[in-house]
């Protein structure tokens, strides 16, 4: 065969015997390279060939060569993902011309083992190979230098560390001049250098420089003074013992970063902005913790809660509103796994994303139960690569019904369907039904599966599947004279069941057949899919999809199955050409949840194929999977100023209430206030005032009496035809509160009667609101939560986490000695993990009875004001003196700036009036705002002097969301 084309040199390497020998592989591809690469491969067959062939021969210059070359032709990700890791990290090195050297050299020695390494497609192959390296060669120093700068660019902390780490043990000091040439010629931090060289020393001098680290320890503790904590924190740099000085020692800008540049590799600033949408129904402490893992300055989270509107633990959760780019809402009647917590409340969250990002901002759909595999620093800067679609593996979304069947089949399924209905019910026989779903179907495979998962109610009324019949959070019934065919839609886009929810319970009822008819005229245009709801879309999908009017017909008929999350955005995705812009990035397993066992699996897909998440990973006896990942979270975080939240000694007792009520104090507030008894057409007009002694009083005189009990306000009026009327819904504007009547309103009541109360009467007394006392921690040994993510730390000291959530935070015992004012703030000195450490106090935070203190890193400038400082006891107050200003008023839909006044009134900026204030011991509530109506605020958090109030408002009377105020300016109080 002639080799003088390209495509016949392609050919005659795909074609070689397999016993045929690396080198003449090698020498084929040597004698024609110029050929091999400047055409593309057929497939990546012939490529994979040579590439192995290269690799068992330790050809790396044969590899380097080669990957430049492809580097960038898109095709080369036809190959395996082995073979296109190993492109990639080839591509990373040929930059570094003196890593060339080190190959060429590494090719010649032949260590054929040095391969392995160099093409490890995840960190967890790395770090096996790392293990196996031989320290014996002369030019083990130059690789594993390699090894340490190529770890550092594909972003592997672990690997970085530990390729680090057989530095220091394999090097001797004779060695130890090589380094910085090496160390320059491959882009590595020449500050981490001094830090290296003092653990060489260690090694060496290890049990003398030991002693001297634990005498110094014993003097601290003996006399904890700055004097004798700084005699630790020099002994701990001249030992290189990087973990006392980064979490507790302070330090300049500069030290901090050369010991950050040890620690781990740096993630590039370039990002993409992140909107994740998480979906939750009940464990306050799982949800705090698995919104740790998603805090950064890169995302935003909203967060929709399930559980009929509401949850149990719903005020536990509350915590996590202290974060200040996350947001939670709720809908009634919002199940665990219906359409409206994903499909419908998903919308909205939807349209303000659009309105408030730039094009290169993504929108992640997430649950609780979701941990990432990198930190969402890492994830974003991986969204502002262009090249991300090009990995394997992203969008593999199934074909759904009817591209798998004959036409007629599905053109005659909705009749056979009604006709297998028809005679149950109206033979008690299931003949058709059989025909359908069972063992002998022209649809399904031949076994009883399917028609082993029916449930047919032949009662007259709704009947539950519960218990082994169906397990499952939420309960399902089926309504009287129907079939429980859920699981089919869910499965195939084919077979359509009415769901419906009505208390905490989803019905199934059979639909029209012209109706099931319209859904599959409706579907049968389009590029059906069997999905998944946890998906990673641009604006580019979202735009498109709020723009096309043909959502509507497309969400109306997959509104019809159960679990229409599980299809549509896929359907969507790929029947309108939007497949580049809308991935899934779940790492998938065979078993529904992930353990330990499958670690290495779930890490190699991670870094090899670029998912993104795990789903349901749960604690077993060794936790091996979770502080894995909460390693990497805290990695990819980055290693800069260490902020720590410290929970105080004590619980105070929790608000009675978070959300909007008619509570004991807005009764109190209410009673005495002018009021206008109205019927809800306003053609009926009584006024007059709720009195202290329980009457409604007018002009005229008194025409009803009041008792207020458990939230409830009770009026038995003297008009027959008004009788006795129940209030605990609250509607508001910006002068007037309105109680609504618990009933159903008509001619028939009179249209009912309506309390309208006047605010501009209240009456605004000065009082405090909170305070918070930094002081009471002192002495205390108590549990610190640490990390380089300030808002990861404060929530994670509000929830009982233990290890069975991945977080980015640090916990270590910890004692507070003193507070002093230093030059810029209160100063601490403590204690962290029996370490010494000075940090600078940047505030508190309180809810759920609970007060946290915030610290931070201190650093040099500190450190030199200290003896000079003057002893403190700090103290946060908020009273309605500092409520005076301008603050920004905020919801997940948006934001505006409002102004509190003296007089109790909320103004805009040109002075109109939007609402009145209330404040009371322990909350403040807004009347009267667009888009809140009602709001309290429960949560308090002070932070570098500014206040920021966190609770629940009410926009109408069915719907609760979050709210944040936050002061935009310390008021003036002379």
């Amino acid at each position: 065969m002639s080799l003088n084309t390209p495509d016949a040199i392609w050919a005659k390497v795909s074609s070689a015997d397999p016993n045929r020998s690396a080198d003449e592989i090698c020498q084929l591809a040597d004698e024609h390279f110029e050929d091999i690469a400047g055409t593309i491969p057929p497939d990546g067959a012939a490529l994979q060939v040579i590439i192995q062939a290269a690799c068992s021969l330790g050809r790396f210059d044969l590899l380097t060569r080669l990957a430049l070359r492809l580097a960038d032709k898109p095709e080369h990700w036809h190959v395996t993902k082995e073979t296109a890791s190993l492109l990639h990290h080839l591509t990373l090195i040929a930059e570094w011309p003196a890593a060339t050297t080190i190959l060429h050299k590494a090719s010649s020695d032949g260590h054929r083992g040095f391969a392995e390494i160099i093409s490890a497609t995840s960190e967890v192959r790395f770090l096996r190979a790392l293990d196996k390296i031989d320290i014996s060669s002369s030019t083990w120093l130059s690789h594993i230098v390699l090894l340490i700068a190529l770890a550092r660019q594909l972003r592997w902390h672990a690997g970085f560390r530990r390729a680090q780490y057989l530095l220091i043990c394999g090097i001797t000091p004779d060695r130890l001049a090589e380094l910085p040439q090496l160390w320059q010629a491959l882009d590595l931090p020449m500050t981490a250098l001094p830090s290296i060289k003092a653990h060489v020393s260690r090694k060496w001098r290890g049990p003398e420089l030991d002693e001297d680290w634990r005498r110094c320890l014993n003097i601290f503790r003996e006399d904890p003074t700055i004097e004798t904590a700084q005699v630790v924190w020099q002994t701990a740099d001249l030992h290189g013992r990087t973990g006392p000085l980064l979490v507790a020692a302070p330090l300049s800008g500069a030290a901090r970063s050369a010991l950050a540049g040890r620690m781990a590799a740096t993630i590039p600033a370039n990002a993409s902005p992140i909107w994740i949408y998480m979906t939750w129904r009940e464990g306050a402490d799982q949800l705090i913790g698995a919104v740790c893992g998603y805090l950064d300055v890169n995302s935003r989270i909203t967060i929709s809660v399930g559980g009929d509107g509401g949850s149990a633990d719903l005020q536990r959760a509350s915590a996590a509103l202290l974060a200040t780019r996350l947001y939670m809402f709720a809908r009634p009647v919002v199940t665990w796994g219906g359409a409206k917590l994903f499909f419908q409340n998903l919308l909205p969250v939807v349209e303000a994303f659009n309105e408030q990002t730039v094009g290169t901002a993504w929108l992640s759909i997430v649950c609780d139960r979701s941990f990432p595999l990198h930190g969402i620093a890492h994830f974003a800067h991986r969204l502002a690569d262009k090249h991300i679609m090009s990995r394997p593996g992203l969008l593999d979304a199934p074909h759904s019904w009817h591209r798998e069947w004959e036409d007629e089949i599905v053109q005659t399924l909705p009749a056979r369907l009604s006709s297998a209905l028809n005679e149950l019910f109206s033979r008690g026989t299931a003949k058709h039904l059989i025909d359908l779903v069972g063992p002998d179907s022209s649809y399904f495979p031949p076994n009883d599966f399917r028609l082993n998962q029916c449930h047919v109610n032949f009662g007259g009324s709704p009947r539950a599947v519960q218990g082994e019949k169906r397990f499952a959070a939420q309960s399902y019934a089926i309504s009287a004279y129907n079939v429980d065919f859920r699981w089919m839609s869910v499965a195939r886009l084919a077979e359509f069941v009415d769901v419906g929810t009505e208390v905490g319970t989803t019905f199934a009822r059979a639909l029209h057949p012209w109706i099931v008819e319209w859904i599959h005229e409706t579907l049968k245009p389009l590029n059906t899919r069997i999905g998944e709801p946890f998906f990673v879309a641009d604006r580019r999908y979202t735009m498109h999809l709020l723009a096309n009017p043909d959502r509507f017909r497309l969400f109306a008929a997959m509104s019809f199955g159960m679990g229409p999350e599980m299809n549509f955005f896929d359907t969507y995705a790929w029947s309108n050409d939007l497949v580049d812009h809308f991935l899934h990035l779940f790492a998938r397993q065979p078993m529904e949840e992930v353990d330990s066992k499958l670690l290495d699996a779930v890490l190699e897909d991670a870094d090899s194929t670029g998912h993104q998440y795990v789903r349901k990973a749960v604690r077993d006896p060794y936790d091996q999977l979770l502080n894995t990942l909460a390693r990497r979270l805290i990695d990819d975080a980055g290693w800069s100023d260490i902020y720590w939240a410290i929970p105080g000694p004590k619980v105070t007792t929790m608000p009675d209430q978070i959300l909007p009520a008619l509570d004991a104090h807005l009764m109190d507030v209410l009673v005495g206030l002018p009021l206008v008894v109205r019927d809800l057409l306003g053609r009926r007009v009584q006024k007059g005032s709720l009195t202290p002694d329980g009457e409604v009083r007018g002009p005229e005189g008194t025409y009803g009496r009041w008792r207020y009990a458990e939230g409830w306000l009770l009026i038995d009026f003297d008009d027959p035809q008004l009788g006795t009327k129940r209030y605990t819904g609250i509607g508001a504007n910006a002068t007037t509160l309105t109680l609504v009547p618990d009933e159903i309103v008509d001619v028939y009541n009179g249209w009912s009667a309506f309390l309208d109360f006047d605010l501009a009467a209240i009456d605004v007394s000065e009082r405090i609101i909170v305070q918070l006392n930094p002081d009471t921690i002192i002495g205390h040994d108590l549990l610190w939560i640490g990390g380089t993510q300030q808002e990861a730390c404060l929530l994670a000291a509000f929830a009982d986490l233990g290890r069975s959530v991945p977080t980015p935070t640090l916990r270590y015992a910890g004692r507070a000695l003193e507070f002093r004012s230093g030059s810029r703030g209160s100063l601490l000195l403590a204690t962290v993990n029996g370490w010494p450490a000075l940090l600078r106090l940047r505030g508190a935070a309180h809810a759920n009875g609970r007060t946290v203190i915030q610290t931070s890193s201190a650093d040099d400038e500190d450190h030199e004001s200290w003896a000079s400082a003057q002893g403190i006891q700090p103290s946060y107050t908020l009273s309605t003196l500092d409520l005076r200003g301008r603050w920004k008023a905020e919801t997940f839909s948006g934001q505006h700036l409002i102004e509190l006044r003296n007089d109790g009134s909320i103004r805009d900026e040109e002075g109109v009036v939007l609402g009145r204030w209330l404040a009371r011991e322990g909350s403040l509530t807004l009347v009267g705002l667009d888009k809140l109506r009602i709001a309290v605020a429960t949560q308090f958090q002070v932070f570098d002097g500014l206040w920021r109030l966190t609770g629940w408002a009410r926009p109408n009377l069915q719907e609760t969301l979050s709210f944040s105020l936050s002061q935009i300016q310390r008021p003036d109080r002379e």
